[in-house]
């Protein structure tokens, strides 16, 4: 199974509120928004399953990506930075057609 998380919107809600790190990165409760994600994803992270994370490239996200993942016992990691931004999650996603496999 392809897991495919989108992450290459702006957050422009958390900038307008004085957040400076993409949204994903943002601290609440000791871990980061991404991390949460994850954790909800648990039952998923297995062996034969690979996570698809599709994010800005501007937001330099790879190696924290990486980082997260690792911790969380993902291995199947395949990543996807845009240089352009989409109109929505839906056109975002439709991008991974491109680095599936």
């Amino acid at each position: 199974m392809n897991i495919i998380i989108t992450m290459a919107g702006l957050g422009t809600r958390f900038r307008e509120a004085g957040y400076t790190q993409p949204k994903f990165m943002i601290e609440v409760g000791g871990h980061s928004l991404f991390s949460w994600a994850i954790k909800s994803l648990q039952n998923f992270i297995t062996p034969q399953n690979n996570f698809i994370f599709i994010s800005r490239h501007e937001d330099r996200a790879s190696e924290f990506i990486e980082r997260e993942c690792k911790k969380q016992g993902i291995k199947n990691i395949i990543q996807l930075e845009l240089t352009m931004l989409t109109d929505g999650q839906s056109t975002t996603t439709i991008e991974a057609d491109k680095i599936i496999p």
